[in-house]
C-alpha cells in the first residue's frame, strides 16, 4: 500500500511539472526502480557460535583453575540439552537423546583415533626395506614428465615381482625452487635428459631378480641397476677412468664411444649432489678384463670437437699404514715399531717414533725453498764459503 501511494505521488508530480506532456520523458530509470526487489530488509545477526568444549582427556592436562572452568562449561552444556529434551514430547525426546548420544560417541572415537600414535620404523625395518630396494640409473626424464612413461617403467620392473613404491631422485631443475615444488610444477632442466629412480619390492627375491635389467635398453637408454643396500663390488681390473669429459656429458655418449672395446657392465659419471652438474670425470666397467687394453688405446681420442678424453687404468685405493708406540713398564723407555715407512706420533704419550733410513733420506730431499738444510739428527749444517765466492771477493 505504501509503495502504491508513493507511485501515485510521483505520477502526480510529473504531470504537474510537465503539464501532462510525458512523450519525451526517459523512463528507463523509473522502470529499473519498479523492477527492483523492493525495500531492503534489516540484516539479522547470526546466532553466536557455541565454543567447542574441551575433551575429557585434555581436561587433566590443564591447570586447576582452567579445569574448573572447563567442567563448568560442560555442566552448563549438559543442562541446556536437558532443558531442550524436557520441552519435547516423549517420542521426539527419545529420538533426540539417541542422536545426541551417537554424536558424542563419534566425537570420542575421533579423539581416540587422533591419539593413536603411528609406530616408528626401527633400524631393522629400514635395513630390511633397503634390501628390497633397487637403484636405477640413467632413467629418461620423460618418466617424470608423463604418467604413461612412468607406468611403462613400472610395468617393465613389475615382471620380476610385486612393487611396493617407486620414487625419482637426482633430478635437475631449471629454477631454484624447493625440490618437491619444482617436481610438481615439472620445472625440469632442458639440458638434462636422464635421472635416477628407486623401486621398492615387496620381497627381497624380487629385488634380486630385477638386477638382471642392468645394461638393458629402456627408451633408448642403457639402465644401470644395482641393489641399494648391497651394491656390487667395484672391480678396478675391469674398469677404466675417463677424464676431460664435458660437464654436460651423459652416459649414452660413453656407451657409444667404448662400444667396440667389448661388452660394458655399467657407466658411471660423477656429478655434483646439489646442482647435478657433471664434474668432468667418470668410470666405465667392462664385463671382461681384455676390454681394458682396447679402451686404453682410445686415449687422447676426441669425443666432441673440443674434448679429447684422458683414459687411464683405475688404481687401488691407497691406505696409509698405521704405526704404534709402546713404553716398557719397568724402564719407561720407548720401544720402536716399524709398521710402514711414515713417521707418526701417538695421541696418548705424544712421543715421536723413529723411522728407517729410507724415509730419512726421503725427508732430506723434501727441503722447502728458504729453509736451511739440516741433518737427519736435527743439527744444522754449517754454511762455509766456497772457492768461487772467495775469488769473486778478490776481484
Amino acid at each position: 500500500m505504501v509503495a502504491k501511494a508513493n507511485m501515485d505521488d510521483s505520477k502526480s508530480l510529473t504531470n504537474a511539472l510537465l503539464k501532462g506532456d510525458t512523450t519525451n520523458v526517459n523512463s528507463t530509470l523509473d522502470n529499473l526502480f519498479k523492477s527492483s526487489a523492493g525495500p531492503t530488509k534489516q540484516a539479522i545477526a547470526p546466532p553466536p557460535a557455541v565454543a567447542s568444549l574441551v575433551s575429557k582427556k585434555d581436561i587433566s592436562k590443564l591447570s586447576k583453575r582452567k579445569q574448573k572452568q572447563a567442567l563448568a562449561e560442560r555442566a552448563e552444556q549438559a543442562a541446556i540439552k536437558a532443558r531442550e529434551l524436557s520441552s519435547l514430547p516423549p517420542l521426539k525426546r527419545k529420538r533426540k537423546a539417541d542422536v545426541l548420544e551417537s554424536s558424542e560417541e563419534k566425537a570420542e572415537e575421533e579423539e581416540k583415533k587422533d591419539d593413536v600414535k603411528v609406530p616408528k620404523r626401527t633400524v631393522v625395518d629400514e635395513k630390511e626395506k633397503n634390501e628390497r630396494t633397487i637403484f636405477i640409473g640413467n632413467v629418461p626424464v620423460a618418466c617424470c614428465e608423463e604418467k604413461s612413461k612412468s607406468k611403462a617403467l613400472k610395468r617393465t620392473f613389475a615382471t620380476y615381482g610385486a612393487i611396493e613404491s617407486m620414487r625419482f631422485r637426482s633430478t635437475a631443475f631449471s629454477e631454484t625452487l624447493p625440490r618437491k615444488a619444482a617436481f610438481i610444477a615439472k620445472k625440469f632442466h632442458d639440458q638434462r635428459s636422464v635421472t635416477n629412480a628407486y623401486i621398492v619390492y615387496k620381497s627381497k627375491e624380487s629385488a634380486d631378480k630385477a638386477l638382471a635389467m642392468n645394461g638393458q635398453l629402456f627408451m633408448d637408454k642403457h639402465l644401470r641397476v644395482d641393489n641399494a643396500a648391497n651394491p656390487k663390488p667395484y672391480d678396478r681390473k675391469r674398469s677404466v677412468f675417463v677424464g676431460n669429459l664435458p660437464f654436460d656429458a651423459e652416459e649414452e655418449e660413453l656407451w657409444e664411444f667404448f662400444a667396440d672395446c667389448g661388452a660394458i657392465d655399467n657407466v658411471r659419471l660423477v656429478r655434483d649432489k646439489k646442482t647435478n652438474i657433471g664434474k668432468g670425470i667418470g668410470y666405465v666397467q667392462f664385463t671382461r678384463r681384455a676390454a681394458v687394453d682396447l679402451a686404453l688405446a682410445l686415449d687422447d681420442k676426441p669425443i666432441r670437437e673440443k674434448h679429447t678424453l684422458r683414459i687411464q687404468r683405475c688404481k687401488d685405493q691407497i691406505v696409509k699404514p698405521t704405526t704404534a708406540t709402546t713404553t716398557s713398564g719397568v724402564t719407561g723407555k720407548k720401544s720402536r715399531t716399524k709398521e710402514g715407512s711414515k713417521k707418526s706420533t701417538s695421541k696418548g704419550s705424544g712421543a715421536k717414533v723413529p723411522v728407517d733410513k729410507k724415509s730419512r733420506h726421503r725427508k732430506a730431499l723434501n727441503v722447502f725453498e728458504g729453509a736451511r738444510a739440516s741433518k737427519s739428527s736435527g743439527n744444522k749444517f754449517k754454511i762455509g764459503k766456497t772457492t768461487s765466492n772467495k775469488k769473486q771477493k778478490r776481484h
